[in-house]
């Protein structure tokens, strides 16, 4: 188990990330690419992360993915909030999408389709398809700490990287804290 976070470049670490990422980090300028510090997995939950790590809470982004259900189709999307938040799912993340009903997605499913492990889903490296919602806290920031696609691990991640990121929006109001950490 690692005792501290030890940021390294994806490529010489390609088996500390989910393939997704790997892929999507291979195409970008070496100065955009995220970087991945191997955790121990008890670790992988935001809270325990800063707990034992000393990482700022406001630092971490946590990801969830829900299914939106619409009269005409059903989608994904994932909602990346500040570690200590909780996202505002059923009025404004059902309103921003017009939805008849918003859930969170079954994880077989969402570890299928995204190729990642349970606990560690990361909005870097999504199907293309998926709409990606950022808390604006997360925006301000340079760079944030999020899931790696496995659970041993963890990325940092250049906000505008995440930015550029097809389907992305940046929202205030997303979430609300839960706890002081």
């Amino acid at each position: 188990m690692e005792d501290e976070l030890n940021f390294v470049p994806i490529v010489e670490n390609q088996g500390l990330v989910g393939e997704t990422v790997f892929e999507l980090s291979q195409s970008l300028e070496e100065n955009q690419r995220p970087l991945v510090a191997k955790i121990g997995p008890q670790y992988m939950g935001g809270k325990e992360l800063c707990e034992h790590y000393g990482v700022d809470p406001s630092s971490g982004g946590n990801c969830v993915v829900v299914e939106v259900v619409k009269p005409e189709d059903t989608t994904f999307a994932a909602i990346v909030i500040p570690v200590g938040y909780r996202a505002d799912l059923n009025h404004f993340v059902k309103k921003h999408f017009s939805a008849k009903r918003i859930s969170l997605a079954p994880i077989d499913k969402i570890t299928e389709m995204t190729k990642m492990e349970y606990g560690s889903i990361t909005p870097f490296g999504l199907p293309s398809s998926w709409h990606i919602l950022i808390d604006s806290r997360l925006a301000q920031k340079e760079k944030i700490i999020v899931g790696s696609g496995k659970q041993i691990s963890k990325l940092l991640l250049p906000i505008s990287t995440l930015l550029s990121i097809p389907n992305v929006e940046v929202i205030e109001y997303l979430s609300e804290p839960i706890e002081q950490l």
